[in-house]
């Protein structure tokens, strides 16, 4: 991935397209999210098919270092597995033995990751990002939402002491696997929007989820981070969440603000944090809007997006995601309208 110290100015277009794979290429759910070379391959077709700059290789992230744990996992037809959240793995700090018995690339679905890593970068030619689950969605995974944020404020000792084993035993370690798989590796994204606004206040953001994402950047390189956190339109102190957003950042070079907070502030603001800070930017259009809206409106969306996005140097319209059911034709709007604003 470039940064704005170097030269060359990047304006793309790009997706999150492995559910749509579920329709490229009609299989279910459990058929693709055990088989990369499918995945691949579909992500792949999707980046020809509607144009886009560049194939996004995409999975069910969140799942991946729960399942290789222990928690159970449910498989669906039509999207993207979810871990269940009847019965959680971790229950009491006696549990916590559990954290340590992973054989990294081995347990779970780790190999299927690994096998996509290397696929996609043989199929392409392209690096690719290597993903993970932040440290507090897989607390959330493994431990549940509810008790979670009840003990951050009942007893944080035991919440931290969970984040920290979290993050250097399972982790650090899947990374740096990953690290060695792709030597030439340039950035790792670690999903986490459960962390988002109004799920956690920016206290409770600071305090049990900035540092366990700063951990592993000391960890395992400064190009490493978190950038999907929303919740922009939830909080009074927007200036105070960015900052916290540029410091979990990969490099802290990476901005990206989606719908449906995009929608409801003031973007000349977002233009200006990310100037000053000389960031990368990314506006995300909303699943919501892709799959059920009208040409008209898509357009209209994008053209709203792309206009302001177009005033900083380095700038990506992201369709934050294309599932199954979304219609070709907007997927075509999204994309086309995008490309003709950007001049690409």
């Amino acid at each position: 991935m470039l940064f704005l110290e170097e030269v060359k100015i990047i304006k793309k277009i790009t997706a999150q397209m492995h559910e749509h794979v579920l329709k490229i290429k009609n299989i279910d759910g459990n058929k693709l999210y055990t088989n990369s070379k499918l995945l691949v391959d579909g992500i792949v077709d999707i980046y020809k098919k509607y144009g886009f700059s560049e194939p996004g290789l995409g999975y069910d992230v969140y799942n991946i270092e729960a399942e290789a744990i222990g928690q159970k996992l449910i498989f669906f037809k039509d999207s993207s597995p979810q871990t269940s959240q009847k019965s959680y793995l971790i229950n009491s700090e006696k549990d916590f033995n559990k954290l340590q018995k992973i054989k990294m690339g081995k347990n779970g679905r780790m190999n299927f990751v690994v096998e996509a890593l290397k696929y996609f970068k043989e199929k392409t030619d392209l690096i690719p990002p290597l993903q993970f689950c932040a440290p507090f969605s897989l607390a959330v995974a493994i431990y549940g939402y509810e008790r979670l944020v009840t003990d951050m404020y009942t007893n944080p000792r035991l919440i931290h002491k969970l984040m920290n084993l979290i993050t250097e035993e399972i982790l650090t370690p899947w990374i740096e696997y990953q690290k060695a798989i792709i030597p030439d590796w340039q950035v790792a994204l670690g999903a986490d929007a459960l962390a988002s606004p109004p799920n956690l206040n920016l206290d409770l953001l600071e305090e049990f989820v900035l540092p366990y994402v700063i951990k592993l950047k000391n960890n395992c390189g400064n190009n490493i981070g978190v950038v999907n956190w929303w919740g922009e339109s939830h909080v009074k102190d927007l200036k105070r969440f960015l900052d916290l957003k540029l410091k979990a950042s990969p490099n802290n070079k990476i901005l990206r603000v989606q719908d449906p907070d995009l929608e409801k502030i003031d973007l000349t603001k977002i233009i200006k944090f990310v100037i000053e800070n000389n960031m990368n930017l990314t506006f995300g259009i909303g699943a919501k809007l892709l799959s059920s809206g009208s040409s008209y409106q898509i357009e209209e969306r994008v053209n709203k997006y792309v206009s302001e996005g177009v005033k900083v140097k380095n700038f990506n319209l992201y369709l934050c995601n294309i599932s199954k059911d979304t219609p070709e034709q907007n997927i075509f709007s999204a994309v086309n309208s995008a490309k003709k604003l950007m001049k690409l």
